[in-house]
């Protein structure tokens, strides 16, 4: 049982194509709405905005531990973490896990991540949840 709910978490490149692709399709928007300096400026801060986006802290593994407590292990520390969680929500090709008391309260799960098995095993969770 305890190995069924260990979910080691892979790079997710949809997730990066997905950021891609809303900041494309807001920068094209943009460009109509705006005078050219302007969306140069935005252009500017779309790009350190998804900088920002790549050098975040992502989860590594999520593992079960009791009732709401899991280890989690970020792939930027070496630290696993015994958090609780408060609240998960389902957007389909994404999940939003809350942390209550952690250093990064969100967490993203997208669906490129785990198996197809484990993302069935998540789903399910989220359910129970």
């Amino acid at each position: 049982m305890i190995k069924e709910l260990n979910f080691e978490l892979k790079y997710s490149r949809f997730s990066i194509i997905f950021q891609l692709f809303i900041g494309l399709s807001l920068a094209i928007l943009l460009y109509q709405l705006l005078s050219p300096i302007w969306w140069l400026v935005a252009l500017i801060l779309f790009s350190i905005s998804f900088l920002i986006f790549l050098k975040q802290s992502r989860i590594s593994q999520i593992a079960y531990l009791d009732q709401n407590f899991w280890s989690v292990a970020y792939s930027s520390q070496k630290i696993i973490s015994r958090l609780e969680i408060t609240k998960i929500i389902d957007y389909q090709i994404f999940m939003v896990i809350y942390f209550e008391g952690a250093p990064m309260k969100v967490a993203i799960i997208w669906f490129d991540q785990l198996s197809l098995q484990h993302w069935k095993k998540l789903k399910i969770l989220q359910k129970l949840h």
